[in-house]
């Protein structure tokens, strides 16, 4: 299978598609999608995310609603099998601990996706909240809600 890599993210793809799978570039793109993409990743490296209700030194300016997100996944015989041996002799189940984490890290990219693609304006979520909570059929579920907020440096 043929694959090329994008000229403006770099990210490897396979087949025959005229658009990356990454960052929805065209395959030979023009100077206006390079620019566009170096202001999102500029916008997106400046975008903050705070489980407190105000972001220190900067004033909210504008509420755009609540954002959330929900991550369902399955332990895993392995995991499960990690866990009940880390029980038995006193540990961290590694496994579990993994997938939290990688939980946690795609509910945070995903309310900034949505907060991003909601309004241009919105800069920062607040007041963050995340709930896990196991299924007895050893489901893992990660909720994730946030206020989606326009903010602005206080002058001092």
């Amino acid at each position: 299978m043929a694959t090329w890599k994008c000229q403006v993210c770099g990210w490897e793809n396979a087949g025959k598609w005229e658009e990356c799978a990454k960052c929805k570039s065209k395959k030979n793109p023009t100077p206006e999608d390079i620019y566009r993409l170096a202001l999102a990743k500029q916008r997106a490296a400046e975008f903050m995310i705070s489980t407190t209700p105000t972001l220190e030194g900067n004033k909210i300016v504008k509420y755009y609603g609540v954002i959330s997100s929900v991550i369902v996944l399955g332990t895993g015989f392995f995991s499960e099998l990690g866990a009940g041996i880390a029980d038995l002799v006193g540990g961290s189940a590694v496994g579990y601990q993994k997938k939290l984490d990688d939980s946690t890290r795609a509910v945070l990219k995903s309310l900034s996706d949505k907060a991003l693609a909601r309004s241009q304006e919105i800069n920062a979520l607040v007041g963050l909240s995340l709930d896990y909570s196991v299924t007895e059929k050893n489901m893992m579920i990660l909720c994730g809600t946030a206020t989606a907020v326009r903010y602005e440096k206080i002058e001092s």
